[in-house]
């Protein structure tokens, strides 16, 4: 997943991990509750790194 829009948080990381954690989401094997905290994660490693 390269590109990924939620309302005004943007992610623009090219993650293995986070393809993992969608599919995970789709089979059932984690709710809604954590897949949204994995894209805020996400989101606050990428802010994390700006310059």
């Amino acid at each position: 997943m390269e590109y990924l829009s939620l309302n005004d948080f943007e992610l623009t990381a090219d993650n293995e991990l986070f393809a993992d954690a969608v599919k995970d989401l789709v089979i059932g094997a984690i709710d809604e509750s954590d897949f949204a905290d994995l894209l805020y994660a996400q989101y606050a490693a990428e802010q994390d790194n700006k310059p």
